[in-house]
């Protein structure tokens, strides 16, 4: 579970839980529940938190007042974003041109030879971080979860070109990786860089407003045969 992953961070901290679901709440609040299965997770919870030190105090909240954690609970709003025609030209322009998209479908590649997440039809192969990434000009606009990935493959094959659009997140490993490793780093509000899906939903929409992109450009080294700035 999450917190397990950071108990170190909240080691003898006061938490405040904002929860939508009613019966959530008043399971963790009173420490108990008839359901056997969800009483071990919930002792499991509670030796956890005890152990760390940590006060928790769980509060309610509806969900059309709790709009980013509710897209965010259904998948990323992130996951399903497509590069605009302008944005996609000058990426081209500066960098290009770019000879694999690593992470498309038919209707979403930008160029010929594209990679998708599940087998489909014309593309080259299924788990873009499973095929042979050197001697190409890389176009990598992924799913945040395949991120930190991402970025230990450019670290550990620094020959490898990419031009990543990645989510601004700087306090996030995998952003601070790309950095480290980038000839160009370059950020830009989202709209006008991406558009959402058609079926995205607005609770969705709406935790994209604001949201920016960042322009990663990985020239590889000169042991690649691909550069570039």
């Amino acid at each position: 579970m999450s917190l397990e992953r950071f108990e170190g961070e909240l080691q003898g901290s006061s938490v405040l839980l904002w929860e939508d679901n009613q019966t959530i709440v008043q399971v963790l609040t009173n420490r108990t529940t008839r359901s056997p299965e969800l009483m071990h997770l919930l002792r499991k919870l509670w030796r956890l938190i005890d152990h760390a030190g940590i006060s928790l105090t769980v509060r309610w909240i509806a969900s059309k007042d709790n709009v980013l954690a509710d897209a965010l609970s259904r998948g990323s709003p992130f996951d399903d974003l497509t590069i605009i025609d302008e944005a996609w030209r000058e990426l081209e322009r500066r960098w290009g041109p770019h000879t694999v998209d690593r992470y498309a479908s038919a209707e979403t590649a930008r160029v010929a030879v594209f990679n998708s997440l599940l087998p489909e039809e014309g593309s080259a192969g299924a788990a873009a971080l499973a095929q042979e990434w050197m001697g190409e000009n890389n176009f990598v606009f992924p799913p945040p979860a395949e991120l930190p990935r991402v970025a230990q493959l450019l670290i550990e094959r620094p020959a490898v070109a990419a031009t990543l659009v990645v989510p601004h997140w700087p306090a996030q490993a995998w952003f601070q990786q790309l950095v480290d490793v980038a000839a160009h780093v370059e950020t830009r509000p989202l709209a006008a860089v991406a558009r959402p899906a058609a079926w995205l939903p607005t609770s969705a929409r709406t935790a994209l407003s604001g949201a920016m992109l960042t322009f990663v450009r990985v020239a590889g080294r000169p042991d690649g045969r691909i550069g570039g700035v």
